[in-house]
């Protein structure tokens, strides 16, 4: 693994509960709830009319534009610009979009992080018993292997490696982020994904946040959990699999 592209990879004793790192004791409980999955953007407006600041979607794409005219008594007059373009995950349910600026003049963008509904869960599985039997012969009754292999993003599957060994790889489109500004922290069976980025300078401050949690299947040996960002910004999660029999 080339170790620059390397990301930060935590495992939580599900024992202890002196937990220092607030932060992501919040983003655990969070990530549980579905409605709480999101992508969100914040960017520095100050100086802009908050009705001058425009935010629309082109595709998987988030598009903000702002322009401001001040003119004095002579006639003079200074235009200030500004126009930000941000990727959404694939996931991203754009019909739910919120954009408001905060009294900070910070413009919050915010799209949820959408699942399958349960009714699209249940026929995929009638339809699909060649894809969880990847999973094994004897399936835990307990845990939503159709929701899991429909999860939107992240493209799960087991794959044989050789040796009658078999991996649990998934991936998740990362491109806007780079390998120090994503956390990767284990906690049970859940496999929770954090990311930031930050970009400040003298004229503009802006801010990106994804986080999303995925339970895994039984006999996933997540304790030997792997990362790593790809090229193509691909964050590429992969850990040993035994199959259920």
């Amino acid at each position: 693994m080339d170790h620059k592209n390397q990301v930060v990879l935590e495992r939580m004793n599900p024992h202890n509960n002196n937990n220092d790192d607030d932060d992501d004791v919040s983003l655990a409980t969070i990530s549980r709830a579905t409605d709480a999955e999101k992508f969100c953007v914040e960017l520095n407006v100050a100086g802009f009319n908050p009705e001058s600041i425009k935010t629309k979607v082109d595709g998987r794409k988030v598009i903000v534009e702002g322009n401001e005219e001040d003119r004095d008594e002579s006639g003079d007059f200074t235009i200030r610009q500004i126009r930000k373009t941000y990727d959404l995950p694939e996931s991203a349910d754009i019909t739910q979009l919120r954009s408001y600026v905060t009294p900070e003049n910070m413009l919050t963008i915010e799209v949820p992080i959408v699942n399958p509904e349960p009714e699209r869960r249940t026929e995929e599985t009638d339809d699909d018993n060649e894809s969880l039997a990847q999973f094994g012969e004897s399936l835990d009754p307990s845990f939503d292997y159709a929701g899991f292999l429909s999860g939107p993003g992240f493209q799960p599957r087991i794959v044989d490696i050789g040796d009658n060994q078999k991996e649990l790889q998934f991936e998740m489109e990362m491109k806007n982020y780079r390998p120090e500004d994503i956390k990767v922290t284990v906690r049970n069976n859940d496999v929770i994904i954090k990311a930031q980025y930050k970009y400040k300078n003298d004229k503009s401050t802006e801010r990106s946040t994804f986080f999303k949690s995925i339970t895994v299947p039984p006999g996933t040996q997540i304790e030997q959990l792997k990362t790593d960002l790809l090229e193509d910004g691909q964050l590429k999660i992969t850990a040993p699999f035994i199959q259920q029999n």
